[in-house]
């Protein structure tokens, strides 16, 4: 966008430095809320039209935070053997009980489903984008297989600016397969 070099961000730049000088010099949970963390969550939460918003610092800090609040003592999480570890350890500070499906394996999730069919709250987690090959979660198809489960959906999309459907974001995955990471 160029505008690095723009002056009103170069004046707010020299502003920000002043009040806060280079840096936090840590994470929020480390060193504290400031003023801008506040700030950027109340105007988040008035855009998304919500009482109150809280921001991560990272995607790992996220997925432990909103994962371990979700999930309670008597639900199961289901889980792609292929999940990010973030998503691993946030599961892993959870109170209920997970059960791993095979990677993308929309078949083996629906039978795990219906084996677990009286759980009183089921919960399915997995990543939009497989770091470890680029392999992109088949979002419509774990949908449909949820909300035959029984299980509320809520997903985010998106549609790529040229209207393509999205590709491998890795071009050539490793060889073999790593082993699941799921203890």
């Amino acid at each position: 966008m160029g505008l690095t070099h723009h002056p009103k961000v170069k004046e707010a730049a020299i502003r920000a430095i002043e009040k806060y000088g280079t840096g936090c010099s840590g994470s929020r949970f480390l060193n504290g809320t400031i003023d801008l963390h506040l700030e950027l969550e109340a105007k988040l939460a008035k855009f998304m039209n919500k009482e109150e918003a809280l921001v991560f610092s990272t995607g790992f800090q996220t997925n432990l935070g909103a994962i371990s609040c979700l999930v309670g003592e008597n639900d199961i999480v289901f889980s792609d053997s292929e999940n990010h570890a973030s998503i691993i350890e946030g599961i892993r500070l959870t109170p209920g009980k997970r059960v791993i499906y095979e990677h993308n394996n929309m078949q083996e999730l629906r039978a795990k489903l219906e084996k677990y069919q009286d759980a009183p709250g089921k919960f399915v987690v997995a990543d939009g984008v497989f770091s470890m090959t680029g392999e992109l979660c088949r979002l419509k198809e774990l949908v449909d297989v949820t909300q035959l489960g029984g299980i509320i959906t809520k997903s985010l999309s998106w549609k790529p600016r040229d209207g393509n459907p999205p590709r491998r974001i890795v071009p050539h995955p490793p060889a073999g397969r790593a082993p699941s990471r799921h203890g």
